[in-house]
């Protein structure tokens, strides 16, 4: 893998990253074609040795045991470079979500449920937390229902007055240190997050 770009910018590492992993679909994807000509090869093999022990009566049945073998082992080759290829396209489809979060047309790809809360939640309606272009919609990158039960309790419940203080503090410190600095800050602000 290659590193991502050096320059700060979220932008230049996704779409480094994204490029990388493009590249490397291309290259599952030969592979893919060529396991699946050594199959049919294979696979018209046995059929030559079935036609040529059973009706022409060559050669023993037994040699289908070699193209049966082979075709076994390509299977099991193909598979493992598909899961591969299938996990090559989960990360692409991931970089393309994290690059439209980031140019601002991410609107409704995201978890749009607005059931997550009641009606009656102080905050969740004024705040747009939940539901298509909600805080939700933008951050909820979880796939897992754990991981999106995780952020709903976060976004809903109140934090404690030190942890919003610190956040604060955090926001002024990064906003006046420009894109260089407050990164220590804010990453520290990020972990005291409410369980």
């Amino acid at each position: 893998m290659t590193p991502a770009p050096q320059s700060g910018q979220p932008e230049d590492s996704y779409r480094a990253r994204l490029d990388e992993r493009r590249s490397t679909l291309k290259t599952l994807e030969v592979g893919d074609l060529r396991f699946a000509n050594l199959r049919t090869a294979v696979f018209v093999a046995a059929v030559g040795i079935a036609l040529g022990s059973w009706v022409a009566l060559w050669w023993s049945a037994l040699w289908l045991l070699v193209p049966g073998f082979m075709f076994v082992g390509l299977m099991i080759a193909h598979d493992r470079l598909d899961r591969r290829r299938q996990r090559v396209l989960r990360a692409i489809a991931y970089y393309e979500r994290g690059l439209r979060r980031l140019s601002a047309e991410w609107h409704g790809e995201g978890n749009t449920r607005d059931d997550w809360v009641g009606d009656d939640h102080p905050y969740a309606t004024d705040l747009d937390l939940f539901g298509i272009g909600s805080l939700f919609d933008l951050m909820g990158t979880a796939r897992t229902p754990a991981g999106q039960s995780r952020l709903v309790s976060w976004l809903s419940a109140p934090a404690e007055t030190a942890a919003i203080r610190d956040r604060q503090s955090a926001v002024r410190e990064h906003r006046g240190a420009g894109s260089s600095g407050g990164t220590d800050r804010v990453g520290r602000a990020r972990t005291t997050a409410p369980p």
